[in-house]
């Protein structure tokens, strides 16, 4: 089995944000199969264990390749797992595609657009993307547009039209909120 040792780790003001490992795919699926996660991210009234640990593990092997995955997002002050967000990569989107969600017992805090802001400062700064992605839903959609996201295009992924709204690196609109990139080596994959 494959999993990461170290990575990259970001710090904001409330959260900590670090790459999912395979020891995080319980408390990961817990989070996903809440109601409401369960129509945003999956689009499904269940998800089982082995779907959480498929996804668990191709963040794990995007880090790998790619020094980017998606990032548990943890409350500082009380280690509590609250959600996650980073980068999906998908053949027919050539550009990363920014993911996230919040658990709603922690909605409405301002926390997803923390978490967003710093994941975004570091894909452009520390990471050199030019360019991401995401396909907001209606709940979404002001957040993502409050961080600079505009319309782009329509994309088929798996089949289906995606609607996808773009951000530029000069676009981020940042309201300078801190966030500090916790040195750690690049990540190692260790196969058990």
């Amino acid at each position: 089995m494959r999993h990461i040792c170290e990575a990259s780790a970001v710090d904001t003001a409330r959260l900590r944000l670090r790459p999912m490992t395979i020891d995080d795919a319980p408390g990961v699926h817990a989070l996903w199969t809440e109601p409401a996660m369960l129509r945003r991210v999956w689009e499904a009234d269940e998800v089982d264990f082995a779907q959480t640990l498929a996804v668990v593990e191709r963040s794990i092997e995007f880090f790998d390749s790619r020094r980017a995955g998606l990032w548990c997002a943890f409350l500082r002050e009380e280690d509590l797992l609250i959600g996650f967000g980073g980068f999906w990569f998908v053949d027919e989107i050539v550009e990363p595609a920014l993911v996230y969600g919040i658990s709603s017992l922690h909605g409405h805090r301002g926390l997803a657009p923390e978490m967003l802001r710093a994941l975004l400062r570091h894909a452009f700064a520390d990471l050199g993307f030019a360019r991401v992605v995401t396909n907001p839903d209606a709940r979404t959609l002001p957040t993502v547009q409050k961080l600079g996201f505009v319309p782009d295009r329509t994309a088929v992924v798996a089949g289906a039209p995606v609607e996808l709204h773009g951000l530029d690196v000069s676009l981020l609109r940042d309201e300078g909120a801190p966030y500090r990139l916790v040195t750690a080596p690049q990540p190692v994959v260790t196969e058990d």
